[in-house]
C-alpha cells in the first residue's frame, strides 16, 4: 500500500503544477474557435477538396519532395497506362477532345505569358526537357506552379502549339518519350 500511496501522491503533485491564468485563457478560447469553425464549415459546406490540392500542388519542392514520384495523392485514380492525350494536325499543332491543354508530365512552371490574349506556357521537366505550349486561350497556371502528370493547365480554341526542348534544342515527342 505504500508503493501505491505514492504513485497517488506523485500524481496529486503534478495537478497542483500552476498555471498561469492567460495561458488558461488562451487554450480556452483556441478550443471554443476551433469548435465553432469545425460545426460553422461542416453546417455550411465551406470545404472545397480541390482547391486545398490544388494549393498542395502549389507548396515548393522543398516541401512536396518526399512525395515527387506519388501523384497519386492528389488524384483519386491511378494511371494504367500512358498514352498522348493528343492528334497531331501537323507542324506541331495537336487537338484534343475537349480543347483542354494538360500537362504531358511532372514539372515546374517556368513561363507564362500572354500577348493579344494567347497564353504561351513553358513548362521544365526532369532531363533538362521543356514543353513550349502556344495558342493557348485561358491559362489555369501561374509562374512556378508545380504540375502533375494530366493536369488541366489550359484551354484553347481550335489547336494548342506544342514543341519540345532538350537544353534549348528542338526535339520530337518521340525522343521525350524515351528519356521517360
Amino acid at each position: 500500500m505504500d508503493e501505491l500511496e505514492q504513485i497517488r501522491n506523485r500524481i496529486k503533485e503534478r495537478r497542483d503544477i500552476p498555471q498561469s491564468h492567460s495561458l488558461k485563457s488562451f487554450l480556452s478560447l483556441l478550443t471554443i474557435s476551433m469548435l465553432f469553425l469545425g460545426f460553422y464549415t461542416y453546417k455550411n459546406e465551406l470545404i472545397d477538396y480541390s482547391k486545398m490540392m490544388k494549393y498542395f500542388k502549389t507548396l515548393p519542392s522543398f516541401i512536396l519532395s518526399p512525395f515527387e514520384k506519388t501523384s497519386d495523392l492528389f488524384n483519386n485514380t491511378l494511371e494504367v497506362s500512358s498514352s498522348f492525350p493528343y492528334s497531331s494536325i501537323g507542324n506541331d499543332n495537336y487537338t484534343s477532345s475537349n480543347n483542354e491543354v494538360i500537362s504531358l508530365f511532372e514539372g515546374l512552371v517556368v513561363y507564362v505569358g500572354a500577348e493579344d490574349n494567347i497564353y504561351k506556357i513553358i513548362i521544365s521537366y526532369e532531363n533538362n526537357i521543356q514543353v513550349v505550349f502556344d495558342n493557348v486561350k485561358v491559362s489555369y497556371v501561374n509562374l512556378y506552379d508545380r504540375v502533375l502528370r494530366d493536369d488541366v493547365i489550359g484551354t484553347y480554341e481550335s489547336y494548342v502549339t506544342i514543341t519540345f526542348k532538350e537544353n534549348n534544342e528542338d526535339i520530337t515527342f518521340e525522343e521525350v518519350i524515351e528519356k521517360y
